[in-house]
């Protein structure tokens, strides 16, 4: 049975569920000054599906981060979203204190890497701040992708995981499960991994929401959920209206002066805003005709049209025939036919 989107808390996977006398190892402000990698020798027993197992606690210094780690792949944080404005609200106290929160991980099957399972913001920002890196390790293949799974839906997270990256994780854990999981409707989907149709619903939008549109705020992985359903709306239009989402988000970023908000939650409402504001325009919503509309013939029967329509932009053109001959539409259709046929 899935625990997708569950909270899990980390000490029912402990031993007997009950706190071991180091399980709260807090580091000091000096981890940062450590230049190698550290086992300090302290072991943590967690209850995995194959047993009793135990991690053994290392510090990483900052050098030595970014080659001797990395994010565990079924680990759902966006890690090309990682930025300053993604972690604002915990790199100032990791700049000055350090990290005092361990991370858990595991050796990689090869054992040379140590794969992260929860705690890949505090990497970031470890190595952005110059300080050392405390992490749990497990033994290289003692746990299942269940086990994983388990450990990263804990209730103690720095960075509460978006619907996006919530999305994603579910649909890969469904194609594990069934290969056709891609092509499920959201009650298949439900029911194959265990969860509320709702909870399927929304993740399932904000995983499919474009990457353009998602990408163009400042933190792509920290907008509020409720964005997705706008955003779905809004790519379904530009969609409806052949509207590229590329030159979509730079007039709607152009359109408001970011810089002029001092926060970053203010910086994506706007933003949000303009996006809302171009869409209307683009339903015709802001009063605007959708179609400027020329008759090109002008015939005593009210009936007997031949009309140009050409949208606000000038990308799109349509020409509207009523009751005209059919021979002439024969024509017409031959004329654009050789126009454009190959060689032509």
């Amino acid at each position: 049975m899935s625990k997708f989107g569950r909270q899990t808390s980390k000490e029912q996977l402990l031993h007997g569920g009950k706190k071991a006398g180091f399980s709260q190892v807090k580091q000091s402000n000096n981890l940062g000054s450590s230049a190698q990698f550290t086992n300090t020798s302290k072991t943590k027993v967690f209850t995995l599906e194959s047993g009793k197992v135990s991690a053994t606690h290392h510090i990483i210094s900052t050098v030595d981060i970014e080659t001797k780690t990395r994010a565990h792949k079924l680990n759902p944080r966006n890690q090309k979203a990682l930025c300053l404005d993604a972690v604002r609200k915990i790199i100032e106290d990791i700049r000055e204190n350090g990290i005092d929160t361990d991370c858990v991980g595991i050796w990689s099957d090869d054992n040379t890497t140590i794969e992260v399972i929860e705690g890949s913001v505090r990497r970031w920002c470890a190595i952005e701040t110059d300080q050392a890196y405390p992490i749990w390790v497990l033994p290289a293949g003692s746990a299942t992708k269940r086990d994983i799974r388990r450990l990263i839906s804990s209730a103690v997270m720095q960075k509460a995981h978006s619907f996006r990256e919530r999305g994603r994780a579910m649909m890969q854990e469904a194609i594990e499960l069934d290969s056709n999981a891609i092509d499920m409707k959201v009650n298949d989907l439900a029911a194959l991994l265990d969860i509320g149709r709702e909870t399927v619903r929304k993740l399932l939008q904000a995983y499919k929401v474009s990457e353009v549109l998602v990408e163009a705020f400042p933190d792509c992985e920290g907008i509020p959920n409720s964005f997705y359903a706008a955003l779905s709306r809004i790519e379904k239009i530009l969609i409806k209206h052949f509207r590229k989402p590329a030159e979509f988000v730079k007039k709607a970023q152009k359109n408001v002066s970011m810089e002029s908000f001092a926060s970053v939650d203010d910086r994506q409402v706007h933003l949000l805003k303009s996006m809302e504001h171009l869409e209307a325009e683009i339903k015709g919503g802001s009063g605007k005709s959708e179609w400027n509309t020329v008759e090109v013939v002008t015939f005593d029967n009210k009936d007997k049209k031949v009309r140009k329509l050409t949208n606000n932009d000038g990308r799109l053109v349509k020409f509207e025939f009523s009751r005209i001959e059919k021979d002439l539409i024969d024509e017409i259709e031959i004329l654009i036919k050789n126009r454009y046929s190959e060689g032509a």
